[in-house]
């Protein structure tokens, strides 16, 4: 047998002896003092420094939440990014689709109703890893927020305060659905997904 080098390390039991430092950063937990420290990376610099892109990707890997800034406030921004770190995943709503609201929405989002804290796609098998919200528009007066938690610190939290509970939500699947018309894309949609609220 050969013995393992960097070009043939395919599999997890050999990997550590190939690699001598962890390859990816361990994820760090956060609660709502992350608020005001939440990592910034620059739009422009991540398309253009390949340590600024590191640098990004790295502290998504760690965060699960970062803020880009200096964007151009105009649409095909979140294609020029997919294209440079990675690819975008088409659901039933395209590649990409604009929140505002619909006269005959198909979804809470397409509404003025309050969303509470939520999972996006969890109808669908293979859900996006990263998802990418790009305000081009903020409407004045009150409203618009964005509520965001750190899922893996309240399943933490929940694992450690109601044993019992999470157990449950780890195995009992869940039915979750989503059906409608999208019109940006002409396709009727009836999709279901079932496994637990943890996994």
């Amino acid at each position: 047998m050969q013995a393992p080098t960097p070009e043939n390390c395919f599999y997890m039991s050999s990997s550590t002896m190939c690699i001598p430092y962890r390859l990816w950063p361990h994820q760090t937990l956060w609660g709502a003092a992350y608020a005001d420290n939440i990592k910034r990376a620059s739009f422009p610099e991540i398309l253009q420094d390949d340590e600024a892109l590191y640098n990004f990707l790295t502290e998504l890997e760690e965060y699960g939440l970062l803020v880009l800034h200096d964007i151009p406030r105009k649409r095909g921004q979140i294609e020029i990014l997919s294209e440079h770190v990675g690819f975008l995943k088409r659901t039933h709503y395209g590649n990409t689709f604009s929140v505002e609201q619909k006269i005959d929405a198909n979804n809470l989002a397409y509404t003025f109703s309050t969303l509470n804290l939520h999972v996006d796609f969890p109808y669908i098998t293979y859900v996006p890893g990263v998802q990418v919200l790009h305000c081009i528009s903020q409407t004045t007066g009150e409203g618009g927020d964005n509520l965001l938690v750190d899922a893996f610190n309240a399943a933490y939290q929940l694992q450690k305060l109601h044993p019992h509970k999470f157990e449950v939500l780890t195995r009992v699947p869940v039915d979750f659905k989503d059906k409608g018309y999208e019109p940006k894309v002409n396709y009727e949609f009836h999709t279901r997904n079932q496994e637990p609220v943890i996994k």
